[in-house]
């Protein structure tokens, strides 16, 4: 609260001071426009990647050859890792020349092949086109064994061994498979394939417990969401294999590994929050560097724009669903703070928005339900006019009109008898007749009627909410 009166009052004293600059707030808002341009270029490779690059090219936030966009693939966050698979399996150009590249820039040196498979499908889901996936594991191979030569005889080994792999962990990890494939039946399916030799079995063995112990999952999946998968694809599918095939699309985002078996893409799942707050996190972290910091009050407006609506909800819902003394006092905070802030920006409308309903919040158009609260919203109201006047241009009307009803309430409070604005009416000799006249000029009317006492209510209301109105405070601070 501190901090929000300190900058408040900074940016009043530059508004009055005419310091706005407004250069910072200026570089601020292109920064912005910027990175909506950006945004709006991601969001774009989301749907057609092809246009999405074209976009980030026009802009120049990416270069025109290979290894820039095979590293903008790599490195962007918030890319469709389904769209990223999918441009990088296409076989035309420069889609093709772009795959090399990024499965180049991958280090596997002197890593196990489990190892390596788990670093490919990190930055994307392999598409669901046999075609392509042949293309996607086929370059893997090769960048595999040109870096650990010597480990297969050829790049067909490591090829065939790959797609053993994957399904020995959709085997091991899918819930739904009940006879789990054992060491021996693994080394017996994989005998003879390094061009017609056995792969030593210690090898294998390595390989079998690496997986079986330690599931490849990309980096965002979350283990619960795959096993609802699981269980879903379960639910009237056919055979085992069909299940299987469809576990491992889930858990690896290959949309179907061999389509030519099952060739079914993945539906979406829910929203794990918990990894979404880590996102966040992680989030911050990397766009740290990016942060600038503000000394142009004048970059106050654009936050003020964005945020009042969901400000104005929580001052006005929580002041009128509390009677928390601390509660009010907050909120009452907020409307004066958040008035200042806008009258000072010239923010007319906004201003308004969060005047008019503070006026209401002091009852005073129904005096018989005020309470102890609404006479400290009427004591916020005075003090935005005392302090922001110069700043309210036709917000003052409902200030004005609140002490006028305040004005009027304390002269019936006191005992007042406004039917002498009246006197000499027709009305006023009606009413005085009806009344007995006692105190009161038999032709005088009145300037608000009684109906079943409500007038006398509406005093005695009065005299209370004066007499409250008039202490330090009401709501013990």
């Amino acid at each position: 609260a501190a901090a929000a009166a300190a900058a408040a009052a900074e940016v009043a004293r530059t508004a009055s001071s005419g310091e706005y600059a407004g250069d910072e707030a200026a570089g601020i808002e292109q920064r912005k426009a910027s990175k909506l341009e950006y945004q709006e270029a991601i969001t774009l490779f989301n749907k057609k990647a092809k246009k999405g690059i074209a976009l980030m090219q026009k802009l120049g936030r990416l270069g025109s050859t290979p290894q820039h966009i095979a590293e903008f693939l790599r490195m962007t966050p918030d890319l469709d890792k389904t769209v990223i698979g999918d441009y990088l399996g296409e076989r035309e150009e420069p889609m093709l020349t772009v795959m090399h590249a990024y499965v180049d820039a991958l280090d596997f040196h002197g890593e196990m092949l489990d190892e390596a498979i788990r670093k490919f499908l990190e930055g994307f889901r392999l598409p669901g086109e046999s075609q392509k996936i042949d293309r996607l594991m086929e370059k893997f191979a090769e960048r595999y064994c040109k870096q650990n030569p010597g480990q297969y005889k050829s790049a067909d080994t490591a090829y065939v061994l790959s797609f053993s792999v994957i399904m020995l962990n959709t085997d091991a990890h899918n819930p739904q498979v009940k006879n789990k494939m054992t060491r021996e039946g693994f080394l017996r399916n994989n005998r003879g394939i390094d061009d017609g030799a056995d792969l030593p079995g210690d090898h294998l063995g390595l390989l079998y417990d690496n997986i079986v112990h330690n599931e490849i999952r990309m980096k965002d999946e979350d283990p619960e969401l795959l096993a609802a998968k699981a269980e879903a694809n379960n639910a009237g599918s056919g055979s085992s294999l069909n299940r299987a095939m469809k576990d491992m699309s889930n858990r690896l985002g290959m949309d179907v590994l061999m389509s030519l078996v099952a060739g079914k893409k993945m539906d979406g799942g829910g929203v794990d929050t918990s990894r979404l707050l880590e996102e966040v996190r992680a989030r911050a972290k990397r766009d740290a560097s990016g942060f600038h910091t503000a000394t142009d009050p004048a970059c106050v407006r654009p936050m003020l724009e964005v945020a009042w609506p969901a400000m104005l909800a929580v001052f006005s819902m929580s002041f009128e669903a509390s009677e928390a003394p601390s509660v009010v006092k907050t909120s009452l905070a907020g409307f004066r703070r958040a008035i200042h802030l806008t009258a000072v920006m010239s923010m007319e409308s906004v201003r308004d928005a969060f005047i008019t309903p503070l006026a209401k919040l002091t009852s005073l158009h129904s005096p018989t339900n005020m309470r102890s609260k609404n006479i400290e919203a009427l004591r916020a109201l005075v003090a935005v006019g005392v302090s922001d006047g110069n700043s309210l241009g036709g917000a003052w009307v409902h200030i004005l009109k609140a002490v006028s009803r305040y004005d009027h309430l304390y002269s019936l409070a006191a005992g007042y008898n406004d039917a002498s604005l009246f006197e000499g009416s027709s009305l006023g000799a009606k009413e005085g007749a009806g009344e007995g006249g006692a105190g009161r000029s038999s032709t005088g009317g009145r300037l608000f009627r009684r109906v079943g006492g409500g007038l006398a209510k509406s005093a005695d209301a009065a005299a209370s909410a004066m007499k409250s109105l008039r202490s330090p405070s009401v709501m013990g601070g």
